[in-house]
């Protein structure tokens, strides 16, 4: 992961003239990719330039590095983040629901539903969370406790065995970036079974060693993801016998059904 950031940061700064396009691209994947210290820099020099942040470049930065602050218990500092964010898309599902999980967790009920009432007049619900893979030019795709899918028991039975060792080397899933209205085994099974670990799990099981497993989603990486994430590529070659990179990327206009398996 560190050298691909190595090269995109190469090539960003051997580009002669940088727009506010290429200056949000490289802010936003730093940040969500967990680089926020470094996103946090590269975005006070884009302002040192000249270069007037858009919407694109606000939201990019700002919401991933709520999610990064919170793992680290930060809360005010995560509020701030995500109200920022609110200011510039209202609409954002995953923002309302993780302010929500915060104040529940901080018992401030006036404020959850305060959330709530807010997320009830404006229409607006969390989008199911869907991400995908490419092994052998076909794409497959997964949801949160899928059963679409013909390898899944297979998916599941080594996503436990995975998990398992990862929470003896520290991994505690964080409920905070799911529904409160779910009960504690609830909350933990659903980030057990998120998409994102799915398609992870997939592709450990088709593609070869070594190879870096490309995961694309729907929605934003959460703080949760990112934590598995980490933890797994840091211990690779001690649970999996071998090193591995993993590259996961937003994509919101290439949303596949569920349960979709074509060819390119």
């Amino acid at each position: 992961m560190i050298s691909l950031f190595e090269d995109a940061e190469s090539l960003f700064e051997r580009m002669v003239h940088k727009d506010v396009i290429s200056w949000s691209t490289m802010i936003a994947g730093l940040a969500q990719n967990g680089f926020s210290q470094e996103a946090l820099k590269l975005f006070d020099l884009m302002k040192a330039s000249g270069m007037k942040p858009n919407y694109i470049t606000m939201v990019g930065f700002f919401l991933p590095v709520a999610m990064q602050v919170l793992v680290h218990r930060n809360v005010d500092l995560t509020i701030y983040a995500a109200k920022q964010v609110l200011k510039l898309d209202p609409e954002d599902a995953g923002t309302y629901v993780l302010l929500s999980n915060i104040y529940a967790n901080s018992q401030r009920w006036d404020d959850v539903t305060d959330i709530r009432r807010q997320m009830r007049e404006k229409g607006i619900t969390k989008e199911p969370g869907c991400s995908w893979i490419e092994v052998n030019k076909q794409i497959h795709a997964f949801i949160l406790g899928d059963t679409a899918h013909p390898k899944i028991n297979k998916i599941n039975m080594r996503l436990n065995q995975l998990i398992h060792k990862l929470v003896g080397i520290g991994y505690v899933p964080d409920t905070n970036f799911v529904l409160q209205d779910l009960e504690g085994e609830q909350r933990d099974d659903s980030l057990w079974y998120h998409s994102e670990k799915l398609a992870i799990v997939f592709g450990l099981m088709s593609l070869s060693s070594g190879s870096a497993i490309r995961i694309r989603k729907n929605l934003r990486i959460c703080g949760d993801y990112h934590t598995f994430e980490s933890l797994l590529q840091r211990w690779s070659v001690d649970l999996l016998s071998s090193e591995i990179l993993f590259v996961t990327t937003i994509s919101r206009t290439e949303y596949v059904p569920v349960g979709t398996i074509g060819s390119k």
